[in-house]
């Protein structure tokens, strides 16, 4: 699929595209806008997500009790003496979404809201989490499903930084036909392309984001550049002519 082109035809202009490997692409927990939520996590030999380590998972958890939940739900001796982190957990969801995330090593890393199999290579590393006010900064007013739609929007960031962390980042390089040297000029190249989709899903994925044409075959492209360019001569010759 690398370095093969694909074409298609718009406006009476002739594309073509390629789709490489963005061996840079912008983290989507720091570069990226519209985030509603916090991704704490901790794993051994790496710092992950937005804490990047910072602070035990206990002494994070028992900071978003005392910023989150009223203070007659708890006792600061509770809190620092008895509560287990996943009491801690559980008093938070009544007040926030909160989502445990795992972490998947091996050759590399993957990351999900699920556990994982396999219980050697794999553990619960963190959480993800949000409140209604974080919400309403990026959405206006929050309705009554705002659970629902935050709960299915951190899961998908988590996805989002699982591709990242798996190298599934892609940019497409797009160029058009030039008709007079009968050559293809660049138009346009853009990155940042998250998705684990491949092969043809790939292609109509990145395709589908910049045009709504239907792909023609190469053997179709390099015809309709022999009568494209053909075309050309004419007409420059008949010009020629009229000049003279």
């Amino acid at each position: 699929m690398m370095n093969k082109y694909y074409y298609f035809k718009e406006d009476n202009n002739l594309f073509r595209f390629r789709i490489e490997q963005d061996d840079e692409p912008l983290n989507p927990r720091f570069d990226w806008d519209g985030n509603i939520g916090t991704l704490n996590l901790w794993w051994s030999r790496c710092a992950f997500g937005d804490n990047k380590g910072n602070g035990t998972p206990r002494e994070t958890l028992i900071d978003m009790v005392r910023t989150y939940v009223p203070t007659d739900k708890y006792t600061e001796e509770d809190l620092i003496y008895n509560m287990a982190s996943n009491e801690m957990m559980i008093l938070l969801q009544k007040y926030i979404v909160l989502i445990p995330c795992y972490i998947y090593e091996h050759s590399g890393f993957a990351i999900s809201c699920s556990a994982f199999s396999d219980r050697w290579d794999s553990g619960m590393a963190g959480f993800i989490y949000t409140s209604k006010e974080k919400c309403e900064e990026q959405w206006g007013k929050a309705d009554k499903d705002w659970r629902k739609q935050a709960y299915d929007e951190l899961v998908n960031e988590v996805k989002e930084y699982d591709m990242y962390l798996k190298g599934e980042c892609y940019y497409f390089k797009l160029e058009e036909y030039n008709e007079e040297t009968d050559e293809w000029d660049d138009y346009e190249c853009v990155g940042g392309f998250l998705t684990d989709k491949y092969g043809d899903d790939l292609v109509k994925y990145i395709k589908d984001n910049f045009t709504s044409e239907e792909l023609i075959s190469e053997d179709e492209a390099l015809e309709l550049t022999r009568e494209i360019h053909k075309e050309f001569l004419i007409m420059d010759q008949a010009n020629n002519i009229i000049c003279i």
